[in-house]
């Protein structure tokens, strides 16, 4: 057979040996064999499956595959199976119906034993793939339903719910719904048959034999419930057998909750519902199996038991003969009752009514014993610790003792003595204790127990006929006399217990609560929050169908308090009665005793309860003409003026409790006047108005409300609460005293409450707010007034927001403009926190919306707007604003004008008039402009925002700075033209009539001396006014604006054109044309070769716009420009510079400045468009223009604008002198960018050369860097940055000077390792600045981030020594190997790079996210320094990002090896950082590189993965392969980079050892990348197959530093070693021996 442990080989197709046995049997004796036990369990037809693979002529039908399935199905594997059913499933939907059919004979059996599977997901897949078998076969399946229905019908009750879900969806596609009970009855016998032999299992495993009797006592529940009658008469032969079953009764004690209570109890009550004669002849196992497990308290099977019970009881009347009721039901029944269910009471006790109604009276018998063993049981279960902890299981045990109560009492409504007995027993043993103790129990107090004890007074009540009227007198049901005495049982138990409970000096607050709930339930147990829960049972009164009392409508005038109630259902005055009792106790208490829970509960009453009697009561003066206001004074006023009472909502209440017992509207009032006039608490006061408003009687107070007492009161309480608020912390009242004072004052100001006070008295208060608000902001510590001024923030803004027509006050008015005063001053002014601030401003602008609502369409004077506008234009003409308070004011006026563009046609309105007021007058204009200081046009003009031709001033005028003080035309100018824009910005016609009208308006006025009715001719004044609505024309008005212009203007072409604007091809020709006819004609005009110390600002103008447009035209039309215009073009910008050049001394001027920075900026714009010229340009240009721009033109301007560069920075030195030309260098700069590498080679600058400086540079290079270098340290940033970009051109270029030089040295010092300093001019400077970084930094610690002020001495320094140790990087990377070690040994034995990183660590931010992420810091969607390309127009701590990561980058040894050696809190700071930041982009690059380079090996192959940071290198040369694995370590590149062995074939242990120690010492300690290392281990490998010998000291062919070969041979032994390594031998072992034969070595 072979062996089991033998592994089949794969592919191999031929069958076993017994499968070749079986074949020649048959082939043999011509017959089939067939597996034995393949046969159905309900068929005797066979089941097999042929097996063998010549049988195809005997059996056709069974398709291959389909056989190879149905083969796996009978595996005993899981998986197997389960991959078998879900194959076949899919084979079933794809493959043909007619194959499929031919697998029918043989699914029975098959089915018949996975359908009852073990594994619940066989039998899933097994439904599901049955569910595809049906839709393929259809009615083919019909011969073969008799012998799977049983199982089908066991599957659709399988305990998997998938399982069973499936099932069923395959039986209802098998069958519609109203074929199912037809099928099931066409295979009853069969279904039968399975059920009874699966119901006595014999030997299963424990799940499957559970599951399986489960299931089929719910298929057999579900057999009884589907079949018809007549289909179950037809098995009445058949399920007398199955009961009769002594085994089939022990199911209701089986272990398994599963199978006597989810199933065997609900066959039972499916058994008794559907053939109850079968149970009633098998009532002597029926009742014992059901009723003696009554004590069953599984959450499983509590509900079918009990379910069963009720069955039992109802169809088995002589039940009870069968088992002993009082020795093995009932006591069961106790025990489970004062356990209160086991915690399943809202499942067993809904039970309980139907249970007992259905107990026969022998069984009862004493009655008085059964029920009081009954009621105390149930009562007493709910002290067990579920009920005690769970609402829900309290309100079911509640719920149903009130129900089977309700139902004794009803049953022995007789008036014979065992009745009478059980009607005490039910009354005063089991209720009356019971509602004694829900009083106590805060659970029960919030139960259904009081509104169900009121549901029954009602229908006793109504049953005794106590409240009713004269009609029922004859009715002997409404007059029942035995209701009418438990009536008065009740209320007599209840009335003393009540007192009993009030009486008690101890009794604990909650019993009192307790009790004023049952009395307010009684008196209306309708509200919701006592009747949560509709009633289950219901018992039929007398007059139900009557409607029900109907509530009485309120007395005219009736103040009714919270939480009065209508008129109580009970009607016989017991109740009334009750509270009067006990409300007279409580009085005695409070006044005797000062209780604060007798207070409490009294005030309960008197809410729930209001009425003469009661007061009587409580006065003991029952003569009194209106007992409710003498107890008011004598005893309500007297509690409220006791400071020491906190809860005062009770006496308030108790207040309106008297007023509902008065009449008219002006006994009310008087009252009400009264108490005011006493010296209570204004909290007291506060809640009185609060219930008075909110209340629905408030028009029966109006009086009071709006009366003088009142409203004189409050005045008086806002001039005491201001007095106190100016006088600061000293005049502070508590807290709590101040804001119920403030709240009072904000609700009568609120318009919910339509205006609470008189007018007159709004008025005085709103004054007195807007005198004190003045004050504090006349104040200079204003901010000390916080509270003050937040308090009337408060009320302001809810008086704004809620009082209609509230602005129609003047004083309103004015108390609207201090907000706004307030809002737009500075904070250091105001000293005003943000909050304040923020309360400020939304109170003034709330007042500002309901202005603009309510406002006059015209602006009058002492309005609000009106004031406004004039304040505003004083604080403009007053120069004495900052920049931060002119923010300030801007910001307050736009606000202020988006409210009005906001309001619709009427803001619109108003901000056109608002706008007309706010402008200055003529003369105003006038003599603001004259004042303007010449320091201010000087940013504006060269940024080319504004056009002067003017004289300028001489040079001592720019001299001087500008004074901090905004002058009055920049601060005027600024906030009109922001309101223009918020008005351009709007929508709608106003906003667009505003727009143009009223901004040409004004800024008319604001350029020129007089208004003019045209602008055209141009005058200089309505030139500028052009320039500046240029940018707010439409397109056509533009258009039409240039052909007006034509050539006569450039300066409105150029604005026009930079806007957007289109302009014709002839225009810019014909403009052309003029200048190329000033150019021969006028060349005077063009500046060349000028002195600009004695050109007019007029001419320089000229110039500069003419540049603007040759630039333009080049970027945008350079089609139209012909050759002789290109001359003109490139030859005047090269005059231009020219001129520049010879006139750095005028450079103070800023017009000079101008005409310098324009001419730089068309010389960017030339070399943007020849460097890359737009598609389809480049065929239109002439021929040789690009060489004589290349050749020519790009020579004569970079040999002119470098020398311009350094020129400037000697005649100009400080840059903090205003004359110093900062804009010029910022564009020089920027056209320098562009000069090309081979210019900078071969510069023209003049020589400059350091003594005792070592280099290999030639002249030129040492002369750019001898005269550039030192720029780094200057104090200008623009120069810094393009010294920069300037040497970082050349940086790449230096290294190679080196290698001649290098070798040489090499060859002479043969001692010591050689080291090569980076450029000299560089290093001194970096030497330099290590000093000064030593004294700004060394203060800090390395970690902590340093702030440098930008733009300060500091920072220039810094960043100068950042921005030469990125050009040192840069000259590092670009450095080769040999060099590279050479260098990083200069700077290691100089300690620079130490002390860089060092600076780094206290430069670089602790966090070094870009501003406004929103990603979590350390995920990949953040954006650094590191992840973003470095912007030199940023600040130092991303150029310090960018520094540290070149230098891992490209110093990964150097850094390593500094990161070793310092103190632990400096190398964690550095790791933690790296790892979190850094180390991980360096690796994907550093893997990435190594996927992408096109550097190839012989004999080596590299590969990479990314996943996992490992690199493969594969080294394979005839015989022998080698593998390496290069694993990156997590922080990168400060840890040490492994290297693991791989494969190895043909290579001694020793020497792979020595290999993977070369490879791991070369990415270890050389600065490169694992590349470079790769290859640098190769040569070593190759030259040891060469066949020279490893050095014997440090065992390597070539040297890990210096890269050389052994060459010094000792003359004894013969050995070569490296001169590095012999020199570190003979100096660290102080001896001239060999370090082999020990010789001397010579």
């Amino acid at each position: 057979m072979g062996g089991k442990n033998k592994q089949r080989t794969k592919g191999n197709v031929r069958p076993s040996s017994s499968g070749r046995a079986a074949e020649l049997l048959a082939r043999d004796s011509g017959l089939l064999p067939c597996f034995v036990g393949f046969g159905s369990s309900t068929s005797h037809d066979l089941g097999y499956v042929p097996a063998l693979h010549g049988s195809e002529d005997i059996d056709s039908l069974v398709d291959a595959d389909f056989r190879l399935v149905l083969r796996k199905l009978s595996k005993r594997d899981t998986v197997t199976k389960l991959k078998a059913v879900q194959e076949f499933g899919i084979m079933c939907q794809e493959r043909e119906a007619e194959v499929v059919k031919g697998v029918l004979p043989y699914w029975p059996r098959i089915y018949c034993k996975i359908s009852v599977d073990h594994d619940r997901r066989v039998r899933e897949a097994t439904q599901q793939a049955f569910e595809q078998l049906i839709l393929k076969v259809k009615r083919s399946l019909a011969p073969y339903l008799k012998s799977i229905m049983g199982h089908w019908l066991i599957a659709q009750c399988d305990t998997y719910p998938p399982a069973a879900s499936a099932a069923t969806v395959a039986f209802q596609a098998a069958f519609p719904l109203n074929k199912q009970a037809e099928a099931l009855g066409f295979c009853k016998e069969e279904v039968l048959n399975v059920l009874v032999q699966e119901c006595v299992p014999e030997e299963e495993r424990l799940a499957k034999y559970t599951r399986l009797v489960t299931s089929s006592f719910l298929a057999l529940k579900k057999l009884l419930a589907t079949l018809s009658q007549q289909d179950l008469d037809a098995l009445a032969e058949r399920l007398p057998h199955l009961a009769a079953q002594s085994k089939f009764w022990k199911y209701s004690r089986h272990k398994t909750p599963q199978v006597r209570g989810g199933a065997f109890f609900e066959a039972v009550s499916a058994l008794c519902d559907r053939t109850p004669k079968l149970v009633q002849a098998q009532a002597s196992c029926v009742c014992p199996a059901v009723l003696l497990s009554i004590d069953d308290t599984d959450p499983v099977v509590l509900p079918p038991l009990w379910e069963a019970v009720l069955h039992v009881l109802s169809n088995i009347p002589d039940c009870w003969t069968h088992v002993n009721a009082r020795k093995g039901v009932l006591p069961k029944l106790w025990l489970l009752l004062r356990e209160g269910g086991k915690g399943l009471a809202t499942i067993l006790h809904p039970n309980l009514l139907p249970f007992i109604s259905k107990l026969p009276k022998d069984i009862t018998v004493p009655q008085l014993d059964f029920y009081c063993i009954f009621f105390t049981s149930i009562i007493q279960g709910l002290s067990s610790e579920r009920a005690a902890s769970s609402p829900s299981e309290s309100a079911a045990i509640v719920c149903a003792t009130m129900e089977c109560l309700r139902f004794r009492v009803l049953q022995n409504a007789s008036e014979d003595e065992d009745s009478r007995s059980v009607q005490r027993m039910l009354l005063v043993d089991q209720l009356l204790p019971l509602v004694d103790r829900a009083v106590g129990s805060v659970l029960l107090q919030h139960g259904p127990l009081f509104a169900q004890v009121t549901d029954m007074l009602v229908s006793w009540e109504k049953r005794a006929g106590l409240g009713s009227g004269p009609t029922d007198e004859d009715s002997a049901v409404s007059r029942d006399p035995i209701f009418r005495e438990l009536v008065a049982d009740f209320w007599e138990g209840l009335g003393r217990m009540c007192v009993y409970r009030v009486d008690q000096e101890e009794e604990r607050e909650e019993a009192l609560v307790g009790l004023a709930t049952l009395l307010r339930v009684m008196q209306n147990p309708a509200r919701p929050n006592w009747r949560k829960k509709t009633a289950k049972i219901c018992f039929s009164d007398p007059g139900d169908s009557e409607g029900g009392p109907e509530g009485e409508e309120e007395g005219k005038g009736s103040i009714p308090a919270d939480g009065h109630e209508g008129p109580s259902l009970l009607r016989s005055g017991h109740l009334e009665q009750l509270v009067c009792q006990l409300a007279e106790l409580a009085m005695v208490h409070v006044t005797e005793r000062d209780s604060e829970r007798h207070l409490r509960f009294l005030s309960v009453l008197l809410a729930s309860f209001p009425s003469h009697q009661l007061f009587r009561v409580l006065l003991e003066a029952a003569l009194a003409r209106n007992p409710a206001v003498i107890f008011l004074f004598q005893k309500v006023v007297v509690w409220l003026k006791q400071d020491w009472r906190e809860d005062t909502e009770l006496l308030v209440n108790m207040i309106f409790s008297v007023l509902h017992c008065c009449g008219s509207r002006e006994e009310k009032t008087i009252i009400l006047n009264h108490i005011t006039e006493m010296e209570l608490r204004w909290g007291i006061l506060l809640q009185i108005i609060q219930k008075v408003c909110y209340s629905h009687g408030r028009s029966a107070s109006v009086g009071w409300l709006k009366g003088p007492v009142l409203g004189e009161k409050l005045v008086g309480l806002a001039r005491e609460l201001c007095a106190v608020g100016l006088r600061g912390p000293r005049g502070s009242v508590p807290t709590h005293i101040h804001t119920h004072s403030w709240a009072l004052i904000s609700l009568v100001l609120s318009q919910q409450l339509n205006s609470v006070i008189g007018d007159v008295y709004v008025q005085k208060i709103i004054d007195q707010l807007h005198a004190t608000l003045s004050d504090a902001k006349d104040l200079s510590d204003a901010g000390n007034m916080r509270p003050l001024v937040s308090f009337i923030c408060d009320v302001a803004s809810n008086f704004f927001s809620s009082m209609k027509g509230c602005l129609l006050l003047a004083s309103a008015e004015e108390l609207l403009l201090t907000l706004f005063q307030l809002c737009a001053q500075d904070q250091d002014v105001t000293r005003l926190s943000d909050s304040l601030l923020q309360k400020l401003r939304h109170a003034c602008f709330t007042g500002v919306c309901s202005l603009v609502t309510h406002a006059e369409p015209k602006l009058k004077d002492g309005t609000f707007l009106h004031s406004v506008a004039t304040w505003v234009r004083n604080q403009l003409l007053t120069p004495a604003l900052t920049v931060k308070s002119l923010q300030v004011l801007v910001a307050a006026v736009q606000s202020l004008a988006e409210s009005l563009v906001g309001a619709g046609q009427r803001g619109s309105h108003l901000l056109s008039q608002f706008m007309s007021h706010l402008t200055p007058s003529e003369e105003e204009w006038r003599r603001i402009r004259e004042a303007l200081p010449p320091q201010w046009v000087k940013s504006s003009l060269l940024s080319g925002r504004l056009r002067v031709t003017c004289s300028y001033p001489c040079m001592d005028v720019w001299k001087f700075r500008a004074s901090t003080k905004l002058p009055a035309h920049l601060s005027t100018s600024a906030l009109l033209g922001r309101i223009l824009l918020t008005i351009m910005d709007s929508d709608g016609q106003q906003g667009a009539d505003m727009k143009y009208t009223g901004s040409s308006h004004n800024l008319e006025h604001h350029h020129s001396s007089s208004p003019s009715p045209s602008f055209f001719p141009l005058t200089e004044a309505s030139l500028s006014t052009v320039l500046v609505l240029c940018p707010s024309l439409p397109a056509k008005e533009k258009e039409s604006l240039i052909a007006l212009c034509g050539t006569a203007n450039l300066a409105v072409l150029q604005h026009c054109l930079r806007t957007g604007a289109t302009a014709d091809a002839e225009v810019l020709l014909a403009v052309t044309a003029t200048l190329m006819e000033w150019r021969n004609g006028k060349e005077d005009l063009f500046l060349f070769n000028s002195d600009l110390k004695k050109v007019s600002a007029g001419l320089l103008s000229l110039n500069v716009e003419m540049m603007r447009f040759l630039s333009w035209v080049t970027t945008h039309s350079p089609a139209v420009l012909r050759d002789t215009q290109w001359d003109m073009l490139l030859c005047s910008m090269l005059a231009w510079l020219e001129t520049a050049t010879e006139n750095t001394a005028a450079f103070w001027n800023p017009w000079v400045q101008l005409f310098v920075c324009e001419n730089c900026h068309l010389i960017v714009t030339l070399s943007k468009f020849f460097s890359s010229p737009p598609t389809g340009v480049a065929d239109q240009l002439p021929s040789n223009l690009t060489t004589e721009w290349e050749e020519f033109f790009m020579e004569g301007i970079h040999t002119r604008l470098l020398p311009m560069l350094v020129k400037i920075t000697e005649e100009f030195t400080d840059p903090d002198d205003p004359l110093f030309p900062f804009p010029v260098l910022r564009s020089a700069g920027e056209a320098l960018c562009y000069m090309p590498v081979s210019l900078l080679t071969e510069n023209k600058l003049p020589a400059r050369f350091m003594a005792d400086q070592r280099t290999n540079l030639p002249e030129q290079l040492q002369t750019l860097l001898n005269t550039l270098a030192p720029l780094l340290l200057f104090k200008a940033r623009p120069v810094q940055l393009t010294v920069f970009q300037i040497l970082n051109k050349v940086m790449p270029q230096l290294p190679e000077f080196d290698n001649d030089s290098d070798n040489a040295k090499c060859d002479e010092d043969d001692e010591e390792e050689p080291c090569l300093s980076p450029p000299a001019a560089l290093m001194s400077i970096l030497f330099d600045m290590e000093e000064l970084l030593e004294g700004i930094l060394g203060g800090v610690q390395v970690g902590e981030f340093a702030v440098v002020q930008p733009l300060s001495d500091e920072y220039c320094c810094i960043l100068g020594y950042l921005l030469a140790w990125k050009l040192i990087l840069t000259f590092f990377k670009a450095s080769p190997s040999q060099l590279r070690v050479q260098y990083s040994l200069y700077l290691r034995k100089s300690r620079s790079l130490n002390k860089l990183l060092q600076h780094l660590f206290r430069l670089m931010p602790e966090n070094p996210t870009l501003p406004g992420q929103v990603a979590e810091p350390g995920s990949k969607d953040t954006r650094t320094f590191f992840t973003e390309s470095l912007d030199l127009s940023l600040h130092i701590p991303h150029l310090a990002c960018s520094v540290y990561y070149s230098a891992l980058k490209d110093l990964p040894a150097m850094i390593r090896l500094w990161w070793n050696g310092q103190e632990k809190r400096v190398s964690s700071t550095v790791e933690k950082f790296t790892s979190k930041y850094v180390s991980g982009m360096l690796s994907s690059q550093e893997i990435a590189s190594v996927q992408a380079s096109t550097q190839s090996f012989e004999s080596m192959t590299v590969k990479a993965r990314s996943t996992t940071r490992e690199v493969i290198a594969t080294y394979s040369v005839d015989d022998i392969f080698i593998e390496l694995v290069i694993q990156l370590p997590q922080n990168y590149p400060l840890g040490s980079i492994s290297v693991e062995s791989g494969r190895r074939v043909g290579v001694a242990v020793q020497q792979w050892r020595n290999w993977m120690l070369q490879l791991s010492t070369y990415l270890t300690h050389q600065n490169g990348s694992i590349m470079e290392g790769l290859a640098l281990w190769k040569n070593n490998v190759d030259k040891r197959f060469e066949g020279v010998e490893d050095c014997m000291i440090c065992f390597s062919v070539i040297h890990g530093s210096n890269y050389s070969l052994p060459k010094k041979a000792c003359r004894t032994c013969k050995k070569k070693f490296h001169s590095a390594c012999l020199y570190k031998w003979f100096t660290s072992s102080n001896k001239s021996t060999c370090p082999l034969c020990r010789d001397t070595f010579f």
